[in-house]
């Protein structure tokens, strides 16, 4: 599911005109390489540049507005420039640090089944961690999660989407245009099990029900 938000307002040069905002493990990078083959289309070089969310960090590598103009400098007569970066859409600021730089910016937010995006961002945090994925059996990928839920770690907060998008749909006026387009299937094995879904779902369950009424659609789907 995608959704775009944008707000009406001048332009400015070599800036971008619209941002992939996330969500993390939601097909971002799919669209981001599908956007970058466009002919009309021109996407920073750097995918997550994440200048919104870390603003003024200086050991990051774009640390000032002059270095994120910079990442734009190759675009010439595009009628669309953008960039991905999945951190703007948990970011408490970014959303104001969008309205203040760029607040004509159309906003591409792509949202993945809650439980399955959660579940797939664990799974490839175990695989980047030093065992092996076939190493863990499946009652251990079930207690270690269980011990996550609990602590409510960042990787449970970036799936409460209503919240997220809320801090968007707060600022001055807003138009919603509604785009279908094909959600690429991420995840990767093991499957989700069925105890960890459930979980989730009890999890996000008020977001979810929040979020329909925000964005006027029907998400029961993610509620079986």
């Amino acid at each position: 599911m995608c959704i775009h938000l944008g707000w009406d307002c001048i332009d400015f040069m070599r800036l971008p005109n619209f941002l992939v905002i996330g969500a993390a493990k939601a097909g971002t990078t799919t669209v981001y390489q599908y956007l970058k083959q466009h002919p009309q289309i021109y996407m920073s070089p750097r995918k997550e540049p994440h200048f919104f969310s870390k603003n003024g960090t200086k050991d990051y590598p774009i640390p000032t507005l002059e270095d994120y103009q910079a990442l734009f400098q190759g675009a010439s007569d595009e009628i669309a420039i953008g960039e991905a970066s999945t951190s703007y859409l948990t970011h408490p600021q970014a959303a104001e640090r969008i309205q203040y730089h760029i607040p004509n910016a159309k906003l591409i937010a792509i949202l993945r089944d809650p439980a399955n995006r959660t579940y797939s961002l664990y799974i490839m945090l175990l695989m980047l961690g030093v065992r092996k994925l076939s190493s863990y059996t499946h009652q251990e990928i079930i207690d270690n999660f269980h011990d996550i839920v609990k602590k409510r770690s960042g990787l449970i907060r970036g799936g409460f989407y209503y919240s997220h998008l809320q801090r968007y749909y707060s600022l001055n006026k807003i138009y919603k245009t509604y785009v279908d387009l094909r959600n690429q299937n991420l995840e990767q094995p093991p499957k989700l099990p069925h105890e960890i879904r459930q979980q989730l779902i009890e999890v996000y369950r008020e977001d979810i029900l929040k979020l329909q009424d925000l964005l006027q659609r029907d998400l029961s789907i993610w509620l079986q």
